[in-house]
């Protein structure tokens, strides 16, 4: 595992939220921390509109504030709000709330301040997120059929084990009397399903364990998280369309940095935060 891996420092917390009825996190005792990407790319529009019309950023936030039902997001600008109006700039007010607007956007954001075109900056980055999930939904689309035909082939497969064999079990026993005479084949077969339909509750907590620990390796354990992603590369088929999506994210999010005056060694630092799959940052 290149050794770059292990310097990766946790993401800052969000700041804590004035407002009542939020916790630590910036999100409702109730709700939510997380913001749909669709929410996001529709504030970071009104925004744009907003201060390219010249209504001052104050306001902006206000306006939008006010527009926001209850929930991670009203609480941050609530925030956003009053740090602006205490004097911080904005990139810096978005960066407290890292959980939502992450380094591109913060980023683009402060390139926008030194060059006096946040309108145009939130403009392009919101036609880039709109391009982003528009790849995602392809990859999703993609992946969509054969992920449903592997699925509905496993559960007729636990059908069968379950249901069906167990019928031709006792038939075959009915008519020889004993089980010892069938093929070692047949034989086999019906003695997995016989384990299936009494230890299914086994592979059920098997797979939820793993998956647990999983999701534990890949937060906990930079090396695991390394490996895993490198294993998903070299899978067939699969592992090729992976590929290249993330070349065209990278691509994509590179080109919009460099375009919004981002310099280029600060892009890298920023794509090497924000690419999902350690083994490209490689």
């Amino acid at each position: 595992m290149p050794k770059k891996l292990q310097r990766r420092v946790a993401p800052k917390k969000s700041a804590v939220s004035a407002e009542p009825g939020t916790d630590r996190q910036g999100g409702r005792w109730f709700g939510s921390s997380r913001v749909s990407p669709r929410l996001l790319n529709e504030f970071t529009n009104q925004l744009a509109v907003l201060l390219d019309a010249g209504i001052p950023v104050t306001k902006c936030l206000r306006i939008l504030e006010g527009q926001m039902s209850p929930g991670a997001m009203k609480t941050a600008l609530f925030d956003i709000r009053e740090d602006v109006e205490g004097g911080a700039s904005l990139s810096d007010s978005f960066a407290k709330h890292d959980r939502i607007f992450d380094d591109l956007y913060t980023n683009m954001l402060a390139a926008g301040e030194a060059g006096g075109v946040q309108d145009v900056i939130l403009t392009r980055l919101a036609d880039f997120m709109e391009n982003q999930e528009d790849i995602k939904s392809r990859v999703r689309g993609a992946l969509a059929y054969p992920v449903a035909v592997m699925v509905v082939a496993a559960i007729v497969l636990v059908l069968v084990f379950v249901f069906i064999i167990p019928q031709f079990k006792a038939i075959f026993e009915r008519q020889f009397g004993s089980l010892d005479d069938m093929p070692a084949v047949t034989q086999f077969v019906i003695a997995c399903a016989d384990h299936l339909k009494l230890y299914w509750w086994i592979y059920v907590l098997s797979f939820a364990v793993v998956y647990l620990l999983h999701r534990i390796g890949r937060a906990r354990w930079p090396a695991y998280a390394w490996g895993t992603d490198t294993l998903l590369l070299r899978v067939p088929l699969f592992g090729a369309l992976v590929r290249k999506s993330l070349v065209a994210r990278f691509s994509r999010t590179f080109g919009t940095l460099i375009q919004s005056g981002v310099p280029h060694l600060e892009a890298l630092n920023i794509l090497e935060g924000t690419m999902p799959n350690l083994r490209m940052v490689d």
